[in-house]
Order: structure tokens, then sequence, then C-alpha cells
């Protein structure tokens, strides 16, 4: 059987240490020196693909669901 208990190293680990959230690099964002219009900026990208992974599901089963009833009604 595999022991799946904390480590010894981890047991005398401050608790608030180890319920912070883990810190990333932020991105980088490379800078022109041209100043010109983006018409999708990061923020705006990641707030279409949120929207779109959280409504294809749906949108799928739907489709799926409205193909079976008219492939059993015809």
């Amino acid at each position: 059987m595999i022991d799946l208990s904390p480590q010894p190293q981890d047991k005398t680990a401050d608790t608030t240490e180890l319920s912070v959230a883990p810190r990333h690099d932020p991105a980088i964002k490379t800078s022109s020196p041209k100043k010109h219009f983006q018409l999708f900026t990061y923020e705006n990208a990641e707030t279409g693909i949120q929207f779109c992974s959280r409504w294809a599901g749906p949108i799928v089963l739907l489709a799926t669901l409205g193909l079976l009833g008219w492939w059993l009604v015809s």
C-alpha cells in the first residue's frame, strides 16, 4: 500500500504559508514604440474565450437534442 500521508517537513510547515494561492509570473506584454489601435486586447480576448467556453456545452447539447428530435419525427 502506498503511504499518502504528508511528508515530515510538510507537517511542521506553517499552515498560513500553505494556504496562500500560488504566485505565477505575469504574462509578458511587449510594448511597441508605435501606438496603434488594437482590435482585441488581452482582457477582451480572455473575456471572449470565457464566454465561448461557458456556452459551448449547452449549445452542443441543445443541437444534439434538436437533431435527435428531428430524426425521430421525420
